[in-house]
């Protein structure tokens, strides 16, 4: 992740039980995406209405979302068992992907509260050796300028690209406890803020320890 402009940088992440909270939260809504999403990948597959968090699919069988989690039950018989495997690791691989979306509405609703949010964008990033895909928005907050990276799994970056290092301090834990309002308290920080300089050793600073590289 480009960190060469960032005065500070600051780490966050949610629990994994508020993150599946969400799904929860919004269960209707992810019972109607999920049912669309089967019905464009398996147009030919019948499927019930959704209502409460399930759904019929195909000869009988049920899926059903709860505490964060997908299943596919009903009786397994030689027709359900050439699609049942399948439906079940496409929907438990689809089902993170829709919270990391109530995830990432919830942090621009509440950055938009604390900061100005200049520009959006989705950009493939390195994070911890990882490519992902992050959606990065430009913001704005006390007259500096700052980058607010979120992640998929409940992870969040804010970059502060402007100011001192007081200053850029003082802006992250600003918009990380805007971000923690409302229910969110369990958004926490990962170490504490990172003081950068960009330098041609590129050193970074963490406290009063010193390590080369990035």
């Amino acid at each position: 992740m480009t960190c060469n402009l960032a005065v500070s940088i600051m780490k966050a992440a949610l629990s994994d039980e508020r993150l599946k909270a969400l799904i929860d939260e919004h269960i209707d809504q992810v019972t109607a995406i999920m049912r669309g999403y089967l019905h464009q990948k398996h147009p030919l597959l019948e499927l019930g209405e959704a209502n409460a968090g399930q759904f019929s699919v195909g000869d009988g069988l049920t899926l059903k979302i709860a505490q964060g989690q997908v299943t596919l039950s009903g009786q397994r018989t030689s027709r359900t068992a050439q699609y049942m495997g399948h439906l079940s690791e496409e929907t438990s691989t689809f089902l993170p992907l829709i919270a990391d979306q109530l995830f990432l509405r919830e942090v621009e609703s509440r950055l938009k509260v604390a900061a100005t949010i200049t520009g959006k964008k989705t950009s493939d990033v390195t994070n911890n050796q990882t490519v992902q895909r992050a959606t990065v928005y430009s913001i704005e907050i006390r007259g500096l300028k700052g980058r607010v990276f979120v992640l998929p799994g409940g992870h969040m970056q804010i970059f502060m690209d402007t100011g001192t290092f007081v200053q850029a301090k003082t802006a992250t834990q600003e918009l990380l406890q805007a971000v923690q309002a409302e229910g969110f308290s369990s958004l926490q920080m990962v170490g504490e803020v990172e003081q950068h300089r960009d330098t041609p050793d590129h050193v970074h600073v963490r406290h009063a320890h010193q390590r080369g590289g990035s």
